[in-house]
């Protein structure tokens, strides 16, 4: 079994939590993506977010972990 590492934004703006939606796909999730080897938690949010919408961000706390089989 193969283990994935993710880390997840949640972003908030006026009572609305921004969620992203891949080409092709119906579902949704919060932005982020995998993590790199050596990388940090924060440090892959920022790099994330940067990318997917090129924003410079602070990532200010952990909120908790989802362990999914």
């Amino acid at each position: 079994m193969k283990t994935h590492l993710l880390a997840r934004a949640v972003i908030q703006d006026a009572g609305h939590v921004l969620v992203a939606q891949a080409r092709g796909f119906s579902h949704t999730f919060l932005p982020g993506g995998h993590i790199e080897p050596g990388e940090g938690m924060k440090a892959v949010l920022a790099r994330e977010l940067s990318e997917e919408l090129g924003l410079s961000v602070e990532v200010s706390r952990f909120l908790g972990v989802v362990e999914f089989w």
